[in-house]
């Protein structure tokens, strides 16, 4: 099931004054302040682990024009886009549907895949992490160097397309592999992993000085 990556908050500010022309003491004038401005979408994939196996997939896409409208709303101009980078990958638990709560998922692996390309790699492997405890939260989850090249690849792509108009959006699959204990009971529950990327910009206001 697709789900819409959010622009959630417009954070961590890195100031650099720019100022045009000579200022003189008391009298009033003007100077551009440009502020670096970071947000922050992200990605899910949301397995689910039933029976005596821990195997899933899902679908996400990335809406390419959708994300230039929200960048547009926070007031950063496209052609002012610097990067788009991989922040942080974190596991939790969705839906746990067992009344014994000691249910672990036990050397499990992510592969991303792009579907416009067809190139995939490993994100996660041999993860092993109780499944209750997070059940609502998320934590950070190991991850493989060349997963996160792989997703900065395609993040760099996507820089490309909100500045060309080259595509409208990209679709990635996620597959999930590995068992669950204890395995001599059937498993019942749904668990995600998110990937956080910041979106980081320039962004230019006027201001009176005195």
């Amino acid at each position: 099931m697709r789900k819409k990556a959010v622009l959630q908050i417009l954070i961590y500010l890195a100031l650099g004054v720019l100022l045009l022309g000579a200022k003189c003491p008391g009298v009033p004038g003007t100077e551009d302040i440009e502020m670096t401005l970071v947000t922050e979408e992200f990605i899910e994939f949301t397995f689910q682990a039933r029976g005596s196996i821990n195997v899933g997939s899902g679908f996400e896409i990335i809406n390419v024009d959708q994300l230039r409208l929200d960048l547009d709303e926070a007031g950063i101009e496209i052609g002012m886009i610097d990067t788009i980078r991989v922040a942080s990958v974190q596991y939790g638990t969705v839906a746990y549907n067992e009344p014994e709560t000691d249910r672990e998922i036990f050397g499990a692996s992510v592969t991303v895949e792009r579907s416009d390309t067809g190139a995939s790699q490993t994100l996660i492997s041999n993860y092993s992490e109780a499944v209750y405890p997070l059940l609502g939260i998320l934590k950070p989850a190991p991850i493989n160097t060349a997963g996160i090249d792989f997703l900065n690849d395609l993040m760099a792509d996507l820089l490309v397309a909100l500045k060309g108009y080259t595509v409208s959006s990209f679709e990635i699959r996620g597959t999930s592999a590995g068992t669950s204990n204890p395995q001599e009971r059937d498993t019942n529950f749904d668990w995600r992993v998110r990937i956080y990327y910041h979106v980081s910009g320039r962004y230019i206001v006027t201001s009176p000085t005195f």
